[in-house]
């Protein structure tokens, strides 16, 4: 499996087993974290299920043989498609405001770039960010205007032009410490995230776009 462990300087090992090996599952849970059913989604590795918006479809990233690839599920019909078939790895699909499109991260280019597809596997994929740093997408504003990520610490998003074109990535926050898995408030006009600012991983919540108070 994929174990994380550490030695100690006696030649102790201590480890959490691996959890991306064998079948598993996505399920229901309700909100006491009782399990309510199953969704019908199986395969080896699953990571990063989202839903869309209207609740039909849930997105993920899993292992088919070698590959890692980002597949969309039906959950009424139980039929899945998969949205990438590069040979890098993809995954963190991340779903539009209406969910017609996914976002999601690829390696295909040596490093952690984002691109877009149309939710339904049609279309060509576009590379919004494909740069020579590492970007982790983090979330899709409801209006569809801003799609935010982390790049090696620091916070950065895309806006969306009612033209259809996409602007360069804008900074959002840079400082000390790493930041990263940002997410925006229902009404957008606030962004929480992860900081290492202080030493430990710890939550702030600071406006959004102009920044400020934290």
């Amino acid at each position: 499996g994929t174990a994380q462990f550490a030695i100690a300087s006696n030649g102790t090992l201590v480890y959490a087993p691996g959890a991306l090996s064998g079948v598993q599952r996505l399920v229901w849970l309700n909100r006491n974290g009782t399990k309510t059913g199953e969704t019908g989604v199986t395969g080896t590795g699953i990571l990063h299920p989202t839903l869309s918006p209207d609740a039909r479809f849930v997105a993920f990233s899993a292992m088919e043989g070698s590959n890692r690839d980002v597949w969309v599920y039906e959950l009424a019909r139980g039929v899945k498609h998969v949205l990438s078939t590069a040979p890098e790895g993809d995954d963190r699909p991340v779903w539009s405001a209406n969910g017609d499109r996914l976002a999601f991260n690829s390696s295909r280019s040596g490093t952690r770039g984002v691109f877009l597809r149309q939710a339904d596997g049609t279309g060509e994929e576009k590379a919004l960010v494909d740069r020579p740093s590492a970007d982790y997408l983090g979330d899709w504003s409801l209006d569809g205007r801003y799609l935010l990520f982390d790049d090696t610490g620091d916070l950065w998003y895309l806006e969306f032009n009612e033209d259809g074109s996409v602007s360069e990535p804008h900074l959002f926050i840079q400082s000390p410490g790493a930041q990263y898995v940002p997410k925006l408030s229902p009404d957008g006009r606030y962004v929480a995230y992860i900081s290492l600012e202080s030493g430990q991983a710890e939550v702030y919540v600071q406006p959004f776009p102009e920044g400020g108070r934290r």
